[in-house]
C-alpha cells in the first residue's frame, strides 16, 4: 500500500512540474507580441523565426499637375521607398523627386478621417511649393495605422502653390503612401 502511495504522490509531482513549463510556442508568441525589437526580429514583433513576415517596404506615388512652365503639364512621381519622422504630435513623410525631397506633415487622425497638411516642400517646374491655405488644401486619409509598429499608409491630395509667387499653382493628386515607417 505504501508503495501504490508513494507511486502516485510521484507520478502527481511528476505531472504538476511538467504543467508549469512554459512551451517553445508561449516564448516565441510572446517575443512576437512585446512591442520591442528583441530575439531574432528584424523589426519590431515580425521578420525572423518565428515571428510573422514584416510588412513589404514602402511606397509613394501622386501625380503633380499644373505649374509652371505649362500650366496643363503633369509630373508622375513614384518611389519605392519612403520614409516618415514623428514631429509629435505630427508626422512628416517625405520621398525624393529626383535628388529632391516631397514631403508633407499632418496630425493622424481616424482611419478614414480627412486630415488638413500643417506643412508642404517639394520642388516642381523648376521652383519650390508649399501649401496654399491649410484649410482648403486637401490632406491626407489614413488607410492603416499601425501604433506599436510605427507604420503608416493613406491616401492624399493637396492644392500647392509656388513659394516664390503665389499665382502658381500646382494640384498634387492621386497621392498614396503604404507602409511608411516613422
Amino acid at each position: 500500500m505504501k508503495k501504490i502511495i508513494f507511486v502516485l504522490i510521484t507520478v502527481s509531482f511528476v505531472i504538476g512540474l511538467n504543467s508549469c513549463k512554459k512551451s517553445t510556442t508561449d516564448v516565441n508568441a510572446a517575443l512576437c507580441n512585446n512591442g520591442i525589437l528583441d530575439g531574432a526580429e528584424t523589426e519590431i514583433d515580425c521578420g525572423g523565426n518565428p515571428c510573422s513576415p514584416c510588412p513589404p517596404t514602402s511606397t509613394f506615388s501622386c501625380i503633380l499637375t499644373g505649374g509652371l512652365p505649362v500650366p496643363g503639364g503633369q509630373q508622375n512621381i513614384t518611389e519605392t521607398t519612403s520614409y516618415g519622422q514623428t514631429l509629435y504630435p505630427s508626422i512628416r513623410v517625405f520621398s525624393f523627386n529626383g535628388s529632391s525631397p516631397f514631403q508633407f506633415m499632418f496630425i493622424p487622425g481616424a482611419i478614414g478621417q480627412l486630415t488638413y497638411v500643417s506643412f508642404l516642400n517639394f520642388n516642381y517646374a523648376g521652383g519650390s511649393y508649399s501649401v496654399d491655405d491649410t484649410t482648403t488644401a486637401g490632406g491626407v486619409i489614413l488607410t492603416a495605422h499601425d501604433t506599436l509598429r510605427n507604420i503608416i499608409s493613406g491616401t492624399f491630395s493637396f492644392n500647392a502653390e509656388r513659394s516664390s509667387n503665389g499665382d502658381h499653382k500646382c494640384r498634387v493628386h492621386d497621392g498614396v503612401f503604404t507602409n511608411v515607417r516613422y
